[in-house]
C-alpha cells in the first residue's frame, strides 16, 4: 500500500511539474476558434470557417460543433473568413495557438446583401443607387417554391396570371410582363408566350438568390425592362472541394419533382453539374371530364457551368436547357370512342460565356457573350380509345414547329472608386432575334437592336448621389429614341434613405407579337404585324428607414414607394368578344398609365422571429384614342401581403405563414365592333403554411405544410359598367385548389 501511494504521489508531480512547464512555454494543447452572435452572446453552431492558406489547395474549411467550436488550425499567420446563413461574412487573421471569440453580425433583412444587377461593380444593396430587394436563399427555401412563379405570387404590387398553355404570366406595377426583363446571370431569358415569360418553366434548384428591381431600367438593359428587372443568380462554389445535393419534393395534386445537384472546386478551377425530372399529372375541379384546365406536364432540365478564377480575373462557361411536354388532353367525340389529343413540345437552350477582368486600379472589364435557342413543338393527334391507336391530325393548323434564336453579345468598361466622386460606365449591347416556322409571315423573320450605354454616377457629398444615364439605339424595324434616365440616392439622415428614378422607355414588339400565329383548342391568336413600338415613362419614389443600429435584438424598417407609368402604343394581348374573330389579339392601347404605391414594415426578434407587412395600392387606365384624361378613371385594385417566420432554434426548426389578398384586376377585352373594354377579375385570399427541420448538422432538411390553404381554383370578372368596361361573366384560372406538400433535401460537402 505504501509502494502505491508512492507512484501515485509521483505520477501526481510529475503531471504538475510537466503541466507548469507546458504552461510557463505560452501553449496551449487545445486552440479553439468560438463563432457567437454579436447581438446575443449565443454560439453559432454549423457556421463554415475557411482557413486561408497561401494557395487555394492549401486552404481547409470546417464547420463549428453544437457549441459554436472549431479547432484553430492555422500553421502560421493565416487569414479566416467564416460564414453562415442570416450572418454576415466575419473575416480576421489568426496566429498559432490563438483562441479566438469571433462574433458575428446578423444580417438583417437585406441591407447586407451583395448585389449585381443593374451596377458597375458587385455593390452592397443599402449602396445601390436602385431600389433592389433580394429573396434569399433561407426565403426560398421556407416557401418550398420550386419555380419562380410560385415565389412571386406573395409580392405586393406584383401579380401571378396563369393560362392553361402558355403558363404563367407576370404583372408588376400593373404593366404586364412584356415590361418586364427577366434574366438568368444577367443574360435576357427568351421563348414568351403571350408576352410573358413562363415561370413556371424557370427552376429554382441551381438559384443561389434573385434580385429584383422594381423600376425602369431601360438604359442598362434596353427593351422589355420599363416595369423593372427580375434577375436569377446561381449557385457558384467558392469552398467546398466537393458537394452533392438530392431534392425530392412531392404535391398532392399529383406533382413529383427530382433534382441531383454535384459541384467541386480544386485551385482556381471550379464546376458543377445539376439534372432534374418534375412532372405534374394536371387538375380540373371537374372530375368526370377527361379534359384538364390545368393540363399534365414534365420538364427535364439539365445545368452546368465551368469556371477559372484568380486574383484578377474570372471565366465562366455556362449552359442550361430544359425541355417540357404539356398534354392537351380532349374529351371523348364519336360515340365515345375517339379524342384529339395535343403534345406542345418546349426546348430552351442558353451557351454563355461571361469574362471579368480587373484592368488597372479601379476599373474593370465585363464580357458576355450568349446564344439561346428556343422552339415549340405541336403535334396532334386522333386517338382510337378502343384500340389505342393514334394518327396524325390532318389538318395543317394541328401541326406546327417553331424556332427562336437569339445572340446576346454584351460589353462593359466600369470605373468604380468608392473614395472618388465621379464613377462611370460605359457599354455595348447587342441583340440579334430570327424565328423560323410556317406560322410565321413569310415563314423567316430576322430583327436586330444596336445599342449604346453610358451612366455616369456623381457624388458631390457624402450622402447624396445622382446617376444620369443614356442609350442610344438602332433598331432594324423601328426608329428608335435617345433614352434617358435619372437616379437619385439621398440620405436624408442616418437611417432614412431617399431614392428617385425617371426613365423614358422604347420596347419594339417581339417576333411573335408581330407574327406569330398560335392555334389550338383552347386558343386562338394571330400576331400583328402592324403594331407599333411602345414609348412611355416611368417615374419611381421610394423612401426606407431602417432601426438596424438602434436596438440589440430587435430591427425593423419602413418601406414606402410610389410610382406612376405613362406608355403610348402600349403593346396589349387582348381577348376578343366575337368567337368568329381571333380569341386574342395583339394591339397598341394608345393611353396607358398605371398609378400606386406600396407600404411595407419589416420586423426581426433576433434570432426568433420575422415578420413582414405590406399594402399596396395600384390603379389602371386604358384608353384607344385620344380624350381628356380624369384621374377618376383609373380603376384600383388593392394588395395585402404577410409573411411570419417563426425559428425554434433549440429544435433547429422554422414554422412559416404567408398570406396575400390580390385585390381585384383588370383586364382588357375586344368587342366586335374592335372597341377595347375592361374586364374586373375578382379579388381572391391566399395562405400557405409549411414548417421546415433541419437534422444532422443541417444535412438533411425536411418541409412539410399546406399549400392554397383557401382552396382557390377560379376567379370570376365582373365587369364595372359605362364606357370603358365589359361584362364577361367567364372564369380565369388561378390555382389548383389546397394541396399538401413534403420537400426533402439531403447534401454532403467535402473541403
Amino acid at each position: 500500500m505504501v509502494k502505491l501511494k508512492s507512484t501515485l504521489l509521483l505520477t501526481s508531480l510529475l503531471f504538475s511539474l510537466s503541466f507548469d512547464l507546458f504552461a510557463q512555454s505560452g501553449e496551449n494543447p487545445v486552440t479553439q476558434i468560438t463563432v457567437v452572435d454579436i447581438k446575443t452572446g449565443e454560439v453559432i453552431p454549423f457556421a463554415h470557417v475557411l482557413f486561408k492558406g497561401k494557395s487555394e489547395k492549401d486552404s481547409r474549411c470546417y464547420t463549428t460543433n453544437l457549441e459554436g467550436k472549431v479547432e484553430n488550425r492555422a500553421l502560421d499567420k493565416t487569414a479566416i473568413m467564416i460564414t453562415c446563413i442570416g450572418y454576415v461574412d466575419y473575416h480576421d487573421t489568426i496566429e498559432v495557438g490563438q483562441n479566438l471569440r469571433a462574433e458575428m453580425y446578423p444580417s438583417v433583412f437585406d441591407i447586407d446583401e451583395v448585389v449585381v444587377t443593374g451596377q458597375f461593380t458587385p455593390q452592397r444593396i443599402d449602396k445601390s443607387i436602385y431600389k433592389i430587394a433580394v429573396i434569399n436563399s433561407k426565403q426560398i427555401e421556407s416557401k418550398a417554391a420550386t419555380n419562380l412563379a410560385e415565389l412571386m405570387k406573395g409580392e405586393v404590387n406584383f401579380r401571378i396570371t396563369q393560362d392553361a398553355v402558355f403558363g404563367s404570366g407576370l404583372t408588376i406595377q400593373g404593366m404586364r410582363g412584356n415590361n418586364v426583363k427577366v434574366l438568368i446571370d444577367g443574360v435576357p431569358v427568351i421563348g414568351r408566350m403571350g408576352g410573358d415569360v413562363d415561370l413556371s418553366q424557370l427552376n429554382l434548384s441551381m438559384i443561389d438568390h434573385i434580385e429584383v428591381v422594381e423600376g425602369p431600367m431601360s438604359v442598362i438593359y434596353g427593351s422589355n425592362s420599363l416595369a423593372g428587372a427580375i434577375n436569377l443568380i446561381t449557385k457558384e462554389n467558392t469552398r467546398n472541394s466537393i458537394t452533392t445535393s438530392l431534392d425530392a419534393y412531392y404535391e398532392s395534386v399529383g406533382v413529383y419533382n427530382f433534382n441531383a445537384l454535384a459541384s467541386g472546386k480544386k485551385d482556381k478551377h471550379s464546376f458543377s453539374a445539376n439534372l432534374g425530372r418534375d412532372f405534374f399529372g394536371g387538375f380540373d375541379t371537374n372530375k368526370n371530364t377527361r379534359s384538364k384546365s390545368w393540363n399534365p406536364k414534365e420538364q427535364y432540365k439539365a445545368d452546368g457551368y465551368y469556371i477559372f478564377k484568380d486574383k484578377r480575373q474570372k471565366l465562366k462557361l455556362q449552359n442550361t436547357y430544359m425541355r417540357e411536354l404539356v398534354l392537351d388532353q380532349g374529351d371523348p367525340y364519336f360515340y365515345g370512342e375517339r379524342v384529339r389529343d395535343s403534345y406542345f413540345y418546349s426546348y430552351r437552350n442558353t451557351t454563355k460565356g461571361q469574362y471579368n477582368r480587373d484592368l488597372f486600379k479601379n476599373h474593370y472589364l465585363e464580357l458576355i457573350g450568349a446564344w439561346s435557342y428556343y422552339s415549340r413543338v405541336k403535334r396532334t393527334y386522333s386517338k382510337d380509345l378502343t384500340t389505342l391507336t393514334e394518327i396524325l391530325a390532318p389538318e395543317a393548323s394541328d401541326q406546327d414547329t417553331s424556332k427562336f434564336t437569339s445572340t446576346t453579345l454584351r460589353g462593359t468598361f466600369s470605373r468604380q472608386n468608392n473614395e472618388s466622386k465621379i464613377n462611370y460606365q460605359m457599354g455595348l449591347d447587342i441583340t440579334l432575334d430570327a424565328g423560323t416556322g410556317k406560322r410565321l409571315l413569310s415563314e423567316t423573320q430576322e430583327i436586330q437592336d444596336y445599342a449604346f450605354f453610358l451612366s455616369v454616377n456623381h457624388q458631390p457629398t457624402k450622402n447624396f448621389s445622382f446617376q444620369p444615364g443614356l442609350r442610344v439605339i438602332y433598331n432594324t424595324k423601328y426608329n428608335a429614341p435617345l433614352v434617358p434616365s435619372l437616379n437619385i440616392k439621398w440620405k436624408l439622415w442616418n437611417s432614412l434613405d431617399m431614392r428617385a428614378s425617371y426613365a423614358r422607355g422604347f420596347r419594339s414588339p417581339t417576333l411573335k407579337e408581330l407574327y406569330l400565329n398560335f392555334i389550338d383548342i383552347n386558343h386562338y391568336l394571330e400576331g400583328n404585324p402592324n403594331l407599333k413600338a411602345e414609348n412611355g415613362n416611368n417615374f419611381n419614389l421610394s423612401f426606407i428607414y431602417n432601426t438596424e443600429k438602434l436596438s440589440k435584438i430587435h430591427f425593423s424598417n419602413f418601406k414606402l414607394d410610389f410610382f406612376f407609368n405613362d406608355i403610348d402604343d402600349n403593346i396589349y394581348l387582348a381577348a376578343r368578344e366575337d368567337p368568329k374573330k381571333p380569341m386574342y389579339e395583339y394591339l397598341n392601347v394608345l393611353n396607358f398609365k398605371s398609378l400606386g404605391g406600396s407600404f411595407k414594415f419589416e420586423y426581426k426578434f433576433h434570432p426568433y422571429l420575422f415578420f413582414t407587412v405590406g399594402v399596396g395600392k395600384t390603379g389602371i387606365y386604358a384608353a384607344m384614342e385620344e380624350n381628356e384624361f380624369k384621374f377618376s378613371d383609373f380603376v384600383v385594385n388593392s394588395d395585402f401581403s404577410t409573411d411570419l417566420r417563426y425559428s425554434v432554434v433549440k429544435y433547429n426548426m422554422d414554422i412559416s405563414l404567408f398570406y396575400k389578398y390580390n385585390g381585384r384586376f383588370v383586364e382588357l377585352y375586344i368587342d366586335d365592333d374592335d372597341k377595347v373594354y375592361q374586364n374586373i377579375m375578382d379579388g381572391y385570399h391566399s395562405l400557405d403554411i409549411s414548417v421546415l427541420k433541419r437534422l444532422w448538422n443541417d444535412r438533411i432538411s425536411i418541409s412539410t405544410g399546406v399549400k392554397n390553404l383557401m382552396d382557390n381554383t377560379n376567379v370570376g370578372f365582373s365587369g364595372t359598367g359605362g364606357a370603358h368596361s365589359g361584362g364577361d361573366s367567364s372564369n380565369r384560372m388561378m390555382a389548383w385548389g389546397r394541396t399538401y406538400f413534403i420537400k426533402f433535401n439531403m447534401n454532403f460537402s467535402k473541403y
